[in-house]
């Protein structure tokens, strides 16, 4: 009876607020925010044992290092240092415009975001059974030197390895 009645509440408590789950749209613009804020918030929505992006690979780190509260510090780091670096250069989260689904499956969505300067902005959200994780930030500039690269995530709830193909400055693959 107990579990009816927390059940019961539960549902009137989204139907009441107008609750709803964020589409993978709102989700990763949000995330993006909160990642230039440097506001932790965000640890949970991160799939941190596959998290990569442009010149870095936190999940490979992650997964190396086998004491808890390390990789804790080394999660905590990573935002602070995103943030601390996004600022540093003068950039904020309200530049990058035109938000937009690129691809989208059944496990997984691909969003994007450009700025005036043509600077790209991607994000994978993963559709994980607890709850959407980012997996991958990706910056490009097609202004700069380029090569092609195969962004690929180890989540076992992806079904093709090659989730995206970008171009990105042959400084950041030597690294």
């Amino acid at each position: 009876m107990k579990t009816n009645i927390k059940f019961i509440f539960i549902v009137l408590c989204f139907v009441l607020t107008g609750c709803k789950q964020k589409s993978d749209l709102e989700f990763s613009k949000d995330f993006f925010e909160k990642l230039a804020e440097g506001n932790s918030s965000i640890m949970n929505d991160i799939d941190w044992e596959n998290f990569s992006g442009t010149g870095f690979d936190i999940g490979g780190k992650i997964n190396s290092i086998s004491d808890k509260r390390e990789k804790e510090d080394l999660k905590r780091t990573f935002i602070d240092s995103f943030s601390n670096s996004f600022k540093k250069y003068g950039s904020e989260p309200e530049q990058f415009l035109n938000w937009k689904i690129d691809d989208e499956n059944e496990s997984r969505t691909i969003v994007s975001a450009d700025d005036k300067s043509i600077n790209y902005l991607y994000l994978v959200v993963l559709k994980k059974t607890n709850g959407k994780k980012i997996s991958s930030i990706i910056l490009s500039n097609p202004d700069l030197q380029m090569s092609k690269v195969f962004i690929s995530t180890k989540a076992p709830e992806v079904s093709h390895k090659e989730l995206y193909m970008i171009n990105f400055p042959q400084s950041l693959i030597d690294k």
